[in-house]
């Protein structure tokens, strides 16, 4: 069903909206007074407005930790360390790491002849 107009396609669309179930007058209503609320409450009342919010500097989730350097307590970034391989440099798990490598894709340097 590549075409979207095919006859199949349209023929599930047709069966899909019959089957569908239609909202209730009651169903309705309810919408009707979620509606009406939310377009009061955004609307008119501005301390329920979330996007008349400024922006709050002091805000933390509750039960979060404050960011410490790791060696004094004064919130903050924690201190530089350099990014080191996952691996050792002419470890174990390096070789065999390059063995697969190379036997999956053939090795980066071609062996001379």
């Amino acid at each position: 069903m590549s075409n979207e107009n095919s006859t199949a396609a349209v023929a599930v669309a047709r069966m899909s909206f019959a089957l569908a179930k239609r909202p209730t007058d009651e169903d309705r209503a309810i919408q009707a007074g979620i509606d009406r609320t939310m377009r009061s409450v955004v609307g008119r009342d501005a301390r329920h407005n979330p996007n008349a919010i400024g922006q709050l500097d002091k805000v933390m989730p509750a039960g979060a930790v404050r960011a410490t350097d790791g060696v004094s307590l004064t919130p903050g970034w924690a201190k530089e360390i350099p990014i080191e391989p996952p691996i050792r440099p002419g470890s174990m798990a390096e070789k065999v790491i390059e063995a697969m490598c190379d036997q999956m894709l053939g090795p980066a340097v071609p062996a001379k002849k």
